[in-house]
């Protein structure tokens, strides 16, 4: 009853602010655009709603300097753990913790320098026991991965509006997070390999929550770019929750 009392007081909140600044903007077609808090407090809220602990997902990716497709599995896990790997040919494991992560081969992992590029589990399933600390997460880590909290603008993905977080419209090149408008899951992002603006510029685009065998917690199709150009298309196959999957799964070097 208390997380269904507070979910409907967001959605209030949200239709309020919204009310209120449609009537005091002078100028027609000025849009009301939410603090960057709200949009993140609005996500992890979403993702509060669901009851699975961890996934399984079996994937199947497409990779530019490659002619077949590969097919990976991932293995996700509150809070912020990931696991993914290459099923076929010469395993590639990927393996994060709470916002460390380490990759190479399967029997020699290495802990990968620098800033970390992958947001989807900060995004998705974030540390913290309350809405309260999960947003306070994901706030601190956009801001570590070079992105500016104090800016916020509007842009359209596909046709669908969203809220860029980290840059104006006209700044392409910044580093950035966009938000759907309506349903608040991200679906692109802009960072760089050494922080900031500097480095090679990585971007992820995600799509089709609604059709992905994972649910709202994953894509259905995720892309990536390095330094504009293709790199990789990956897309859920299917999917398994609940597993109880074992923490040695997730250890780093």
């Amino acid at each position: 009853m208390t997380e269904l009392c507070y979910s409907q007081n967001l959605m209030k909140k949200a239709l309020y602010l919204t009310l209120l600044l449609s009537f005091s903007l002078p100028a027609i077609g000025q849009a009301y655009i939410l603090p960057p808090d709200f949009i993140v407090r609005m996500l992890v809220d979403k993702q509060r709603q669901g009851k699975s602990q961890d996934w399984s997902l079996k994937l199947s990716t497409e990779y530019a300097d490659q002619d077949l497709l590969s097919e990976e599995r991932l293995y996700l896990k509150r809070p912020e753990r990931v696991r993914q790997f290459e099923t076929s040919g010469q395993e590639r494991v990927y393996v994060e913790r709470e916002g460390k992560s380490a990759s190479g081969h399967k029997k020699v992992l290495k802990l990968n320098p620098g800033p970390h590029t992958n947001l989807l589990a900060t995004l998705m399933i974030p540390v913290g026991k309350t809405v309260d600390e999960r947003s306070a997460r994901i706030m601190e880590f956009l801001t570590q991965s070079g992105i500016d909290t104090s800016v916020v603008s509007l842009g359209r993905l596909n046709q669908k509006p969203a809220y860029i977080v980290g840059a104006k419209l006209s700044e392409t090149k910044k580093p950035q997070i966009w938000f759907d408008k309506r349903s608040f899951l991200p679906v692109r992002w802009l960072v760089y390999s050494k922080g900031d603006s500097t480095g090679t510029p990585i971007e992820v685009r995600l799509a089709n929550y609604a059709s992905s065998p994972a649910g709202s917690i994953h894509p259905q199709i995720l892309e990536t770019y390095r330094d504009g150009k293709f790199v990789s298309r990956t897309t859920v196959l299917e999917a398994k929750v609940n597993q109880s999957l074992p923490e040695s799964l997730f250890e780093l070097p």
